[in-house]
């Protein structure tokens, strides 16, 4: 392969910048002709997003470095840069909760909007990471051993076949991004409204794993992984779908998956962990990122019980006065 594949346009936008690798002078060079604009949705700005940038016809993109003792030729894949922090790196509340909810809803909402002659290739049938997948984990599953943190995603699944998957018609369809966890949404300060520092969602990150799936899929993932670092993780959830819900109100039978989702999330990040680190234990630091608490979330969800954590998560969304009925 002697040079990348075409960037594919991001949300139907044509790349803005076009870049290339030099091999005579190993430099990397790049045009810019215009500013990325940010994804955008009924005519409104909605965030901006890395662009790959495309190649320039007629030039080669392998990169030829010499390190000393040998010469090696490196494919080069240049993305814009967007400013912000990751929303791991600072304090989450209420407020940035419901608005990383309302991401995720405009989000999905603005994919609809997505064309591209290969957008079947989105319908990823055996993609792990899709949740409609989470049956699949059984492969994986001699990962944990024999223990109670096995037993509870062996009834995850079991509850998620019995119960999810027959209701998967009566869901809604989307586009999905996928991955929206405490590293993929950037933040910049705002103004606060009181003392305490205040931010704002400015970007978002990393569309390898979009596919096809339903807008509760979304929400469900968003509230996950708000859930891994937070103080109060079983409230959670009520703020994420209050959000979420001022712009895409769910059905009653997305409602009524939403725990199994959730849980199944858990489930899918929690065991692939586990049989990543088996594979690759010099990564396992960063690989065991959820497994610092997500073990003990995915128990306490258990442990209260299904009724009261959907009961919790719905009065806190009805508290916002978003009109959707319990």
């Amino acid at each position: 392969m002697d040079q990348l594949p075409p960037a594919r346009p991001p949300l139907g936008i044509e790349p803005a910048t076009r870049a290339c690798a030099l091999t005579g002078n190993r430099t990397l060079t790049s045009w810019f002709t215009r500013r990325p604009q940010p994804l955008s949705h009924a005519g409104r700005a909605v965030l901006p997003s890395c662009f790959v940038l495309s190649a320039l016809p007629q030039r080669t993109l392998l990169m030829v470095l010499d390190s000393g003792s040998q010469t090696k030729s490196h494919l080069v894949r240049l993305l814009t840069y967007l400013p912000g922090r990751p929303i791991a790196e600072v304090p989450v509340g209420p407020q940035l909760l419901y608005e990383i909810g309302r991401l995720a809803a405009t989000l999905d909402k603005t994919l609809e909007e997505f064309h591209h002659p290969k957008l079947r290739c989105l319908r990823r049938e055996d993609f792990i990471w899709n949740l409609r997948n989470v049956p699949l984990l059984e492969k994986y599953l001699s990962a944990l051993g024999q223990n109670r943190n096995r037993e509870m995603v062996e009834e995850v699944l079991r509850l998620f076949k019995d119960e999810v998957l027959p209701k998967l018609s009566h869901f809604r369809e989307c586009v999905n991004h996928g991955d929206l966890n405490d590293h993929n949404i950037l933040v910049e300060p705002s103004e606060p409204a009181s003392g305490e520092a205040a931010f704002r969602v400015s970007g978002i990150l990393d569309f390898d794993d979009m596919s096809c799936g339903y807008y509760v899929f979304e929400v469900a993932i968003a509230i996950m992984y708000m859930m891994i670092e937070s103080r109060d993780p079983m409230g959670v959830g009520g703020h994420v779908l209050a959000g979420f819900e001022s712009v895409i109100p769910l059905t009653p039978a997305e409602r009524g998956a939403l725990f199994l989702l959730v849980c199944g999330r858990f489930c899918q990040s929690l065991v692939m962990a586990a049989h990543s680190c088996r594979l690759h234990p010099e990564n396992a630091e960063y690989l065991m990122i959820t497994a610092k608490t997500g073990w003990k979330h995915l128990q306490q969800m258990f442990a209260m019980g299904r009724r009261a954590v959907e009961d919790l998560w719905f009065d806190t969304a009805r508290s916002y006065g978003s009109g959707v009925p319990v």
